[in-house]
């Protein structure tokens, strides 16, 4: 197979990779379901496989496929106009994760908040996956259930409902998310190593012409009698 033909497989095969992955981008939400306290901070996780920078698109947070917002905003900056009321102070997106495709929601729990919770990334497509939240009250040490009113939550040092601080927000937002595959940046370098074993190949066939063209014309140059005894 001549290195034109090879290089130009190479490359068919790069844009249908592309394509694909492109085309496989997924939203998901690792955590289906969700245990809480009221009164606490919670984060439920959603996020682009593979990245995708959503800092430009709409990302939209509903519960129970109601048609206001639980939270919503598009570059960088908050869609309050649909927002339900009672999350109204409550809730935040990580703005500086939304380029990686994290799209995730940190909520601070009231009873009422248990439901199912849909993320959804608008664009040219609508991506969306699921979680549902459980809301549940303190138990004491008597192993008695008690209400805690929204005021016990300070923010700092608050314990999730994964029983992580509120702080701790680092764990809730990592992820394990699949960038580009190996075998494109694989492709890539084939294709920069064809083309340099290519460029290498047609000097050597150069010079080897030359050569031969230099030894025939030394030969031709010598006509039979030409050296005198």
């Amino acid at each position: 197979m001549g290195c034109g033909v090879l290089l130009r497989f190479l490359l068919v095969f790069l844009w249908i990779k592309l394509t694909d992955v492109v085309s496989k981008t997924v939203l998901q939400c690792p955590d289906t379901s969700v245990d809480a306290e009221i009164g606490k901070t919670v984060i439920l996780r959603c996020l682009s496989v593979p990245q995708m920078n959503v800092n430009d698109m709409t990302v939209e947070w509903v519960v129970n496929d109601t048609d206001h917002h639980v939270h919503a905003q598009r570059g960088g900056k908050q869609k309050l106009d649909d927002q339900m009321k009672e999350y109204r102070g409550r809730t935040s997106l990580f703005d500086n994760k939304l380029p990686e495709g994290n799209c995730s929601l940190r909520l601070t729990v009231q009873m009422s908040d248990s439901g199912r919770y849909r993320c959804s990334v608008i664009g040219e497509e609508i991506l969306s996956c699921f979680t549902y939240l459980s809301v549940n009250e303190k138990i004491n040490s008597s192993g008695l259930m008690n209400k805690s009113d929204d005021s016990s939550f300070s923010g700092s040092g608050q314990t999730g409902g994964d029983g992580k601080t509120g702080n701790d927000t680092s764990s809730a937002l990592t992820s394990v998310v699949i960038p580009i595959p190996i075998i494109i940046i694989i492709i890539i370098i084939i294709i920069a190593v064809v083309i340099w074993k290519c460029r290498k190949s047609k000097r050597e066939q150069n010079n080897q012409n030359m050569s031969e063209r230099e030894m025939r014309r030394i030969e031709y140059s010598k006509a039979p009698g030409d050296d005198n005894v």
